[in-house]
């Protein structure tokens, strides 16, 4: 459903580094801000490499690009990964599910998933249910099936999704800084998200 985001920021050139290092590809867009943003922007960037060696080279990559670590590189009971925040703020997430290596350290990445923090899951479920989206509940979120080469979209209720990254909940909870695109209508759904159609 989501062909691609548009993500604010104040440092255009900054910002592609940095995604340019997540090997995001034409997925992310970096944009001027229209409105200046402070604390958590209600979403993290979610990035899955198919081994912990691919984790630790995209984490490296983009913190030479200037991000800043969050929280480090760890084995948790289902994954290997790391939380770093984008020049602009954004939170990313990048994890894998192997527990080890199968072969040399790449940059390259098997999924992009979009997790947005909102106030309410039902009201949420409801809202996009009613735009034709197949949703999904597992461990406390609810999941967009998507099709392969799109862009995945969780939900999350926002304080735990901030806390879950490592950050502090507080912010404008809706003023987010990202435009997402795809599907065949624009809306600003309950929590303040932009969608504009492909």
């Amino acid at each position: 459903m989501i062909e691609n985001l548009t993500i604010e920021v104040d440092d255009v050139p900054a910002a592609d580094a940095f995604y340019r290092a997540l090997a995001v590809g034409p997925r992310v867009h970096p944009a001027p801000m229209t409105t200046p943003l402070t604390g958590f922007r209600g979403y993290v960037l979610g990035l899955q490499a198919s081994q912990p060696a691919d984790v630790d080279a995209l984490v490296a990559s983009a913190l030479e690009a200037g991000g800043q670590i969050v929280k480090e590189a760890s084995r948790s009971m289902r994954r290997y990964g790391a939380t770093l925040t984008a020049p602009d703020g954004t939170v990313v997430r990048v994890s894998s599910p192997a527990r080890t290596n199968a072969g040399p350290a790449s940059r390259e990445l098997e999924e992009i998933v979009l997790h947005l923090g909102v106030d309410e899951l039902a009201r949420t479920r409801a809202f996009y249910l009613e735009r034709g989206l197949e949703l999904s509940k597992r461990l406390g979120r609810l999941r967009v099936e998507t099709a392969d080469g799109a862009v995945g979209l969780s939900f999350t209720v926002r304080e735990k999704l901030a806390r879950d990254a490592g950050v502090e909940a507080d912010g404008d909870r809706r003023a987010h800084g990202l435009i997402l695109v795809g599907g065949a209508e624009s809306f600003i759904d309950p929590d303040g998200f932009v969608w504009v159609a492909a």
